[in-house]
Parts: structure tokens; C-alpha cells; sequence
């Protein structure tokens, strides 16, 4: 195998391995982590997180039918903090508590 060949297969095999999500993290978490390190552009995150969940379908149909959520960080700030994303898995306890807690001014 030639290096420029090898050279890529190494990157994108680190890359799928700096963006996978961590085995028990929710929804929320993994795109405020993401978000934060990679910037938003699309779903892309939204769907690596359901791929890896084999939740597809459900999931991308409800990050995209809920509140207009065009993207990942739309996700965040229209969709989170329903029953509904708890009870999908979408949205651990302490991801909840976060969103419920007043802001500090």
C-alpha cells in the first residue's frame, strides 16, 4: 500500500474514532460535545449518534420534525426537555437537569 493511501486510511479511521459517541451518552451529550469541538453542519452528528443505535429512522424523523430542526444545533436548542426525548432514550437524567436549570446572569 502506497503512504498517501495508508496516510488517509489512518485519518479517517482516527477521525471515526474522535467522533463516535461514548457507549452510555445520550443524545444531548454527544452533540454538545461534538458541536463544541467540530462546529454544526447538518445533522451529520444527529445521524452518526442514531446510525450507532440502529435508531435511524425514528430519531432523524423526530430531530427533524420537531420545532423546525434543520441541524444539529437546532436539535439542541428546539427539541430537548420534552417527555418524549426522555422516554427515547435521547435524553439522560442529568442531560435533563442541565437543561431545567435556570441561567446564571
Amino acid at each position: 500500500m502506497d503512504p498517501v493511501t495508508q496516510a488517509e486510511q489512518v485519518l479517517k479511521s482516527t477521525a471515526a474514532e474522535l467522533t463516535a459517541p461514548h457507549e452510555a451518552e445520550c443524545l444531548y451529550h454527544y452533540l454538545c460535545r461534538m458541536l463544541d469541538q467540530h462546529g454544526c453542519r447538518g445533522h451529520r452528528f444527529t445521524e452518526r449518534w442514531a446510525k450507532e443505535r440502529r435508531m435511524r429512522g425514528p430519531v432523524l424523523k423526530w430531530a427533524k420534525g420537531t420545532g423546525g430542526c434543520c441541524c444539529d444545533c437546532e436539535v439542541i436548542m428546539n427539541s430537548f426537555g420534552s417527555p418524549a426525548s426522555c422516554r427515547q432514550g435521547l435524553l439522560c437524567a442529568e442531560g435533563l437537569a442541565e437543561l431545567e436549570r435556570p441561567d446564571e446572569e
